[in-house]
């Protein structure tokens, strides 16, 4: 605009190039960021999302089916882990008085 203002003020002297320009600028401004134009952009919006939402969906199913797949893990952890033998405190005193009495014995 301000190269085009110079050009016009030495073509004549007198032109205002704003004042030539405001209806060219103020459709612009009422097609690009008027109220239709800013339904027209949430319209397009909503449908891209309704476009993303299958994919957004399949994804979060990936998501919950993994958490549920370490959960089982976990719990079959937990539960190898239970099952393996650990000496209780009364198992372990027993052992010790088989081997003092072993070792009582022996001598």
């Amino acid at each position: 605009m301000v190269v085009i203002e110079g050009v016009g003020r030495r073509l004549d002297p007198t032109i205002n190039i704003w004042a030539l320009a405001q209806p060219l600028i103020e459709e612009w401004m009422r097609s690009h960021f008027g109220p239709r134009a800013t339904l027209e952009r949430a319209a397009a919006d909503v449908m891209q999302a309704l476009r993303r939402l299958p994919r957004l969906i399949d994804n979060l199913l990936v998501v919950l089916e993994g958490e549920r797949q370490r959960a089982e893990q976990a719990d079959e952890v937990a539960s190898t882990e239970a099952r393996r033998w650990r000496p209780g405190f009364s198992e372990v005193i027993a052992v010790l008085a088989l081997i003092a009495a072993i070792v009582a014995w022996w001598h």
